[in-house]
């Protein structure tokens, strides 16, 4: 007899543990996906030549459109931004970290958010000295919140960015031609 009792209750062990495992994989199939984020450049990188009053130039701005997206269906509140830019031989341009209150009031509140599958497009710039033409590095990292927690992705991406076109600066103003 106790042979017996012990078989069942070694049996109804076995069978509680494969419902248990069964139902904790068939909640994990139906659950939230981690979601993944991906960044890419939307297009190439745009240059353009600061003038002030009229005539006067500044330097250049170059301008990128980073691309967020979330690949795998779940929505995630964009926190924190980093990138920076460097030129293909490895001169840094410049960089900046956005931190959420600083995305928020740069590019609005609602535009923090990313659906599951979506994507948004944010445009970031660098200041430079002189023109820039070729080959630019971007990178830096994406971090989001999402129902289960934190993702957290680097990123380094290229592109290219077109010489300036050879047009002078504008008759008159501020600054005289030398």
């Amino acid at each position: 007899m106790t042979t017996r009792i012990g078989q069942v209750r070694t049996r109804s062990a076995q069978c509680i543990a494969a419902v248990a495992l069964t139902f904790g994989m068939a909640v994990a199939a139906c659950g939230v996906p981690e979601p993944q984020l991906q960044v890419s450049l939307a297009g190439d990188p745009v240059q353009s030549l600061l003038v002030f009053h009229g005539n006067c130039p500044a330097g250049w701005t170059i301008a990128l459109d980073v691309e967020i997206r979330e690949t795998r269906g779940s929505d995630v509140r964009l926190t924190a931004l980093s990138f920076e830019v460097h030129t293909a031989d490895g001169r840094r341009v410049g960089g900046e970290t956005l931190d959420e209150r600083s995305l928020a009031d740069r590019y609005g509140a609602d535009r923090l958010d990313i659906r599951g599958g979506t994507a948004r497009a944010f445009v970031v710039s660098v200041l430079s000295d002189d023109p820039l033409g070729g080959g630019l590095v971007v990178s830096g990292t994406v971090t989001g919140t999402h129902a289960d927690g934190a993702v957290h992705e680097a990123y380094s991406l290229s592109g290219q960015v077109a010489p300036p076109p050879a047009a002078g600066l504008p008759d008159g103003g501020a600054c005289t031609p030398g």
